[in-house]
């Protein structure tokens, strides 16, 4: 029980402030959305959800796999023979440095 004076944890959670709600923001254009790297992206994601990784996982995955796919993209790397250890290597850097 609160003290005198103080709070209960049944009148603090009266007292917070209600979430508004938002309106999900509009989706932009995918600038790498015609890189053929998107269809290994769809399989892969496609694979992930059909054994039975949560779509969480799923949802994660496409974000790394947007961010590497929009790099290569930029770079005009668009096939899968392309991309080479040192490529990888040059990603990790770009991620980390």
């Amino acid at each position: 029980m609160a003290q005198k004076g103080e709070i209960g944890i049944r009148q603090k959670q009266r007292n917070l402030r209600k979430k508004t709600s938002t309106s999900a923001r509009p989706a932009l254009p995918d600038p790498a959305a015609n890189n053929p790297l998107r269809a290994y992206q769809h399989a892969f994601l496609e694979w992930t959800v059909v054994t039975g990784l949560s779509s969480q996982t799923a949802r994660i995955r496409q974000q790394a796999l947007d961010g590497f796919i929009l790099w290569c993209d930029e770079r005009s790397i668009g096939q899968v023979q392309d991309i080479t250890r040192p490529i990888l290597q040059r990603y990790q850097s770009h991620l980390y440095h």
